[in-house]
């Protein structure tokens, strides 16, 4: 889970242009060679993109397999002593041509996300994502787990 402070996000809305905060998983997921017939290695990472009343949650990934994959994401916008804003998406991607970043995205609008932050609360989210690999009408699928974690920082 990553945790921007409410302060940080008020600063990144009241600035004129738009404002990334990204987080990034670096080396989160090994394909295994005996599962996938496939080796390599996939980068994972994060952003939060605020606009004056919307904010937009991406999860990237990079890499090349040779096949079709399909991602499912779900994104929990998490607050305090209340149930999660949930939002599910579902991407297919044909990794087949020379294209190597892909993403899934979501939005959480200001009427959505209203009143749901008290003054000094944290912008907590989680997203879950699980890649469904289609080889010769297999399908495998599998949970990319984060294993090296940075601290959000923001981009201008």
């Amino acid at each position: 889970m990553q945790i921007f402070s409410l302060q940080e996000v008020m600063a990144a809305v009241n600035t004129p242009e738009p404002v990334k905060l990204e987080a990034i998983f670096d080396g989160a997921l090994k394909w295994n060679k005996k599962t996938f017939k496939d080796k390599g290695t996939l980068t994972w990472w994060l952003e939060l993109e605020l606009t004056d009343d919307d904010f937009c949650i991406s999860a990237f990934f990079k890499g090349a397999s040779k096949m079709k994959i399909s991602i499912e994401a779900e994104f929990k916008l998490l607050y305090p002593a209340q149930e999660p804003l949930i939002k599910e998406e579902k991407k297919d991607f044909d990794c087949t041509n020379k294209r190597n970043k892909y993403e899934v995205r979501t939005m959480f609008t200001e009427d959505e996300a209203k009143n749901r932050f008290e003054n000094g609360s944290d912008l907590r989210f989680e997203v879950d994502l699980t890649i469904v690999k289609e080889n010769n009408s297999e399908k495998s699928s599998v949970e990319p787990k984060p294993e090296a974690k940075q601290e959000p920082t923001v981009n201008q």
